[in-house]
């Protein structure tokens, strides 16, 4: 059964609108489920994904319901709106449900995350310039940045020393390989490794994603420091995890 939908702010008993103003509403989002030029749109995470709150006042604004609608939806409508109504919730849910092919999630402002690549130590975009023309030709275009600051230093139990986003071509890279002990060839070899992922695509095997295929780690053990970078690597992860 479909989780019952809720407003993003539930309404208290002495806060329901009354009659007049439930009737005006129902009429308004009748006119939207009925409208066959307006497209239909849910909003991300929200009733896109079951169990999630729909947002009624983004409905009425975006049209969330869309078109036609038969009588028994817009009445489950208004006893939403009025009461909240568990059947009349359920009756949304199917409605929208059957909806599903003509869904499209609504556009995100894109957004710039802010860029620090000049570390206490290290210089990552010269790094990644570095990288770029010597073993790339200049072909990968990507930005990095050192990710998120850390806190106060403790033994971790993992680490994910660097990241590649596909979305936002963005490479991080952890802060705990800013420090003094940690050689410039291994945070070339997390960069390099991070570049790679714009030139391997994900595969498909058994079922899942794999990202690292036979092919990556052929062009992963071209750079000049491999073997030298992994063997620092089980050397100092001891040090590496304490941030």
């Amino acid at each position: 059964m479909r989780p019952l939908l809720r407003t993003s702010q539930p309404q208290s008993a002495h806060a329901r609108p009354g009659a007049a103003q439930t009737a005006s509403r129902a009429v308004a989002l009748a006119d939207e489920l009925r409208n066959p030029h307006r497209p239909l749109y849910v909003l991300p995470d929200r009733a896109a994904e079951p169990g999630r709150a729909f947002d009624f006042s983004s409905a009425e604004r975006d049209g969330l319901l869309g078109r036609a609608a038969d009588p028994i939806v817009t009445r489950a409508l208004a006893r939403y709106i009025g009461s909240n109504d568990p059947a009349a919730s359920r009756v949304l849910g199917v409605f929208i449900d059957s909806q599903q092919h003509r869904v499209r999630p609504l556009a995100r402002a894109p957004q710039t995350p802010l860029l620090e690549t000049c570390g206490r130590h290290f210089d990552l975009q010269e790094i990644y310039d570095d990288l770029n023309d010597r073993y790339f030709a200049g072909t990968i275009s990507a930005r990095i940045t050192w990710g998120q600051r850390c806190g106060k230093p403790r033994r971790r139990n993992s680490i994910k020393m660097g990241s590649y986003s596909v979305e936002e071509r963005l490479i991080r890279v952890h802060r705990s390989l800013d420090r003094a002990f940690v050689p410039r060839y291994f945070v070339e070899w997390i960069v390099y490794h991070e570049m790679l992922h714009q030139v391997h695509q994900a595969e498909l095997v058994n079922g899942r994603r794999q990202f690292h295929t036979p092919a990556f780690l052929a062009d992963e053990a071209r750079f000049e420091h491999y073997q030298r970078a992994r063997a620092w690597e089980r050397a100092h992860l001891d040090e590496i995890l304490t941030y």
